[in-house]
């Protein structure tokens, strides 16, 4: 149990603070999960009966292009070389380029850097040797990627690129628990929990921890590094590249709707008898002094032939002339180029 989580400063209390700052993010990352891959939320305004037709029709009218906006940056990156802060030492530059390309992160980069342009961060554990008996000496360092639903940082209050303390977060299966590591200034910390399935949410909820987590391990020395292994990546604001402009791709996809919608109703044309009907049938019908149904007379169909009273005309409403809503789509695909830096071709 987690006794001190109400000290400040304690180990308890850091990890359910940082844990609960993390957990309030994650409404914010499913958001933008939804819109990376393309399932932007369905406007509310159907009504029940039509609820599941009506959301049928808007998910086939979204058009995702947030994953073009980042792509198209992520794409243009490359990690070309090192400078370590050491003036003159081209060693350290080597050694930092070597534990870059041992790790893989010619490849990983991309999901650093796409991570980064959906959420606004991304983060990376420069990770060391596990287990007992493992000759620390003879062990080389690699980075790993972690994204901002596994892994949250309290940077330095001043230096921003400097991370104070950071947790990552997993769910063992073998072991049934949720773990929790703490990272410090060259130590972690690991707690743990029991749970057959994870009770740390990815769905968009928030989330905060309880105190009946269980620390299993001491604060251990990490042999590889005095400063804390986590990095974390970010944008200048810290927001996702298309995050501030979600009400223009929502405006288009708004106008994508719109459009269909005119589209669909143009086989559906609203037609008027313009002339006097009789409003029973006569007394020589079948039917006579019955109501006629008109809706049943003048079925619409490929085969249909009405036949009309002398004088009665059928009037037809006329064909929506879609170019304007098209030259607005088209405008709106220009502002979200620019507010967002992506080449307007690619849009």
């Amino acid at each position: 149990m987690l006794e001190q989580a109400g000290i400040p400063g304690t180990d308890d209390w850091l990890l359910v603070d940082i844990a609960s700052e993390m957990g309030k993010n994650f409404r914010r990352l499913g958001k933008l999960r939804q819109y990376r891959i393309g399932d932007a939320p369905v406007p509310q305004e159907a009504s029940a009966a039509m609820r599941d037709a009506y959301v049928k029709f808007v998910k086939q009218s979204r058009l995702n292009m947030c994953e073009l906006i980042v792509g198209s940056k992520v794409h243009r990156q490359k990690v070309v070389g090192f400078k370590t802060a050491v003036v003159g030492d081209d060693l350290g530059d080597q050694a930092a380029w070597a534990t870059w390309n041992r790790s893989h992160m010619n490849v990983g980069a991309r999901l650093l850097f796409s991570d980064a342009g959906h959420y606004g961060e991304s983060f990376t554990t420069v990770a060391g040797p596990e287990g007992n008996g493992i000759d620390r000496s003879l062990f080389q360092p690699v980075i790993v990627n972690s994204d901002p639903w596994q892994t949250y940082t309290r940077q330095h209050p001043r230096f921003c690129w400097v991370t104070e303390y950071a947790i990552e977060v997993s769910h063992d299966p073998f072991q049934s628990v949720d773990r929790i590591i703490l990272y410090g200034r060259g130590w972690a910390r690991v707690a743990e929990r029991r749970a057959e399935r994870t009770t740390i949410p990815s769905d968009g909820t928030q989330w905060r921890p309880t105190s009946d987590w269980t620390w299993v391990t001491d604060r251990i020395t990490l042999g590889w590094t005095a400063d804390n292994p986590v990095t974390r990546y970010s944008t200048l604001t810290g927001l996702g590249i298309y995050e501030p402009h979600l009400d223009t791709v929502d405006r288009i996809n708004d106008g994508i709707k719109q459009r269909s919608i005119l589209m669909a109703m143009q086989a559906f044309k609203q037609r008027a008898l313009e002339g006097e009907l009789p409003s029973h049938y006569p007394d020589d019908h079948e039917k006579a002094g019955e109501p006629i149904d008109y809706d049943g007379l003048f079925e619409a169909g490929p085969a249909a032939l009405w036949r009309l009273p002398e004088g009665v005309k059928i009037w037809e409403s006329q064909t929506t002339d879609l170019r304007p809503l098209l030259e607005v789509s088209k405008d709106d695909k220009k502002d979200l180029a620019a507010v967002t830096g992506t080449p307007l071709y690619i849009l």
